[in-house]
């Protein structure tokens, strides 16, 4: 799998068309559909219902839709931070919330305060372990 299929498949679920989606991308039809179904081949499953030649995404779909759309979106953010898109006097500081916490909106007013050029980035679900070291703190239970 690689970057350019997933790109590939978020405009050709958006646009509901290969056709579409291959004018947005600047590619030839062939080649997005080609692509796709590399994609649902690596994936060993249909990402897409077809009707004629309309493509909407079916329940397997949707759910890989909402991870690729998540992932593609932070990796924009990324490239927008290292690229320079962020301005320069902010200071990121990354939050992992484990835990729901009627503390949480004090936290962040208290770090706002104390330090008014931060700019929290804050996740608030479960991750792999060997994911902790993208965060600068992390809340949780354990």
């Amino acid at each position: 799998m690689n970057l350019n299929q997933l790109k590939y498949f978020v405009v050709v679920a958006n646009q509901e068309s290969i056709t579409k989606a291959a004018s947005i991308l600047y590619v030839s039809q062939p080649a997005v559909s080609k692509t796709i179904k590399q994609l649902e081949a690596e994936l060993e499953t249909k990402l897409f219902d077809r009707t004629g030649r309309t493509l909407k995404l079916n329940r397997a779909g949707k759910l890989f839709y909402s991870y690729v759309n998540d992932s593609l979106e932070e990796l924009n953010r990324g490239v927008s931070a290292v690229k320079g898109g962020l301005d320069q006097t902010q200071y990121p500081i990354s939050l992992l919330m484990e835990v729901a916490s009627p503390f949480i909106p004090s936290i962040v007013t208290n770090i706002k305060e104390k330090v008014p050029n931060v700019r929290l980035n804050i996740a608030q679900h479960n991750v792999r372990e060997a994911d902790y070291k993208q965060f600068d703190f992390i809340i949780t239970s354990s």
